[in-house]
């Protein structure tokens, strides 16, 4: 079980179901591998954020925190476990928010939290991480 950001493509004026509808029904061709330039500059700056994650060619895992940012060229997602509550749940969630918001930046694609059902935005932080924390702490996950 995870918290889940994804970053998919959106028109301008579209609202988020209609965006996530026509996301869930792209074809397969559309969620070709990652542009390896475009991979290499959102790894790059998700390193920056996350130093220990290891580059799988078109995902990022860092096992400290447990985020793990994928891209598929067409859509990409940034998710984190629930192990973390309290101090450390803040942190990973800003952590988790920064990715997405570089993934976005790099790809063009928006990111949309579906917990809160909010985009991405620092001003969502706060609603995001309560969210988390206190899922996390009802399935008795503790800090990691």
């Amino acid at each position: 079980m995870s918290y889940d950001l994804i970053i998919i493509p959106r028109e301008p004026g579209q609202d988020w179901d209609d965006a996530l509808e026509a996301a869930e029904q792209a074809d397969d061709e559309e969620l070709a591998e990652a542009n390896p330039a475009v991979w290499a500059r959102i790894a790059a700056r998700v390193r920056e954020l996350l130093p220990d994650a290891v580059d799988h060619g078109d995902e990022l895992d860092d096992e400290a925190t447990g985020i793990q940012v994928e891209c598929w060229g067409a859509e990409a997602a940034v998710s984190a476990p629930y192990w973390h509550t309290g101090a450390t749940a803040e942190r990973v969630m800003a952590l988790m928010y920064e990715a997405a918001e570089i993934v976005a930046e790099e790809t063009g694609l928006h990111a949309y939290d579906p917990q809160t059902g909010q985009t991405v935005e620092p001003e969502h932080l706060a609603a995001a991480t309560a969210l988390y924390d206190a899922t996390a702490a009802s399935i008795g996950n503790g800090n990691r």
